[in-house]
C-alpha cells in the first residue's frame, strides 16, 4: 500500500520541478551579459543604428557621454478565476469557488472576452560612451527589458 502512494507522490514531485522558470535575477544578469557583448567596446554608430536616436543623452564632466533609451510596452494578461472538480457529488462542475464534495479541485485560468487588464513594462537602457565614441558600459532597469 505505501508503494502505492509513494509512486504518485514522486511523480508529483518531479512535475513540479520540472515547472521551475528561470529566476529574474539570473535573466537579469545573461541579459546584462548578452548586450554588454555585442556594444562594449563598439561605435557608438552600432547602438544608434539598431535601437533608433536616444531619447535623452547628457555629458559627463569627463568627457563622456550618456546614451538613454527608455521604452514602454503595454502588456494585457487576462482576468482569470475558476476551477473545475472532477468527481462525484455536488463539487463536480464548473465553478467560480471551490465547494464541498468528493472531487479534486484544479484552479485554472477562465478568460472572459472582455475581461483584460493592462500592465505597463518600462525599460531604460544606459550606455556610456568615451571621446573616441565607443561604448565603455552599458546598463538597465526595468522589468520591460527582456
Amino acid at each position: 500500500m505505501k508503494k502505492l502512494v509513494l509512486i504518485p507522490t514522486l511523480i508529483a514531485v518531479l512535475g513540479l520541478a520540472a515547472c521551475e522558470t528561470v529566476p529574474y535575477k539570473d535573466r537579469a544578469a545573461l541579459y546584462q551579459k548578452q548586450v554588454s557583448d555585442k556594444y562594449v567596446g563598439q561605435s557608438v554608430d552600432n547602438v544608434v543604428l539598431d535601437l533608433g536616436p536616444p531619447t535623452s543623452t547628457y555629458p559627463l564632466t569627463d568627457g563622456r557621454e550618456m546614451l538613454q533609451f527608455e521604452t514602454k510596452k503595454d502588456g494585457y494578461y487576462p482576468r482569470s478565476s475558476g476551477y473545475v472538480s472532477v468527481g462525484t457529488g455536488w463539487g463536480g462542475g464548473w465553478h467560480h469557488r471551490n465547494y464541498g464534495g468528493f472531487g479534486i479541485g484544479i484552479p485554472f485560468p477562465m478568460e472572459y472576452p472582455d475581461g483584460y487588464n493592462s500592465n505597463e513594462a518600462k525599460c531604460v537602457k544606459r550606455f556610456i560612451v568615451n571621446k573616441q565614441k565607443l561604448v565603455e558600459s552599458f546598463a538597465f532597469e526595468g522589468k520591460g527589458c527582456f
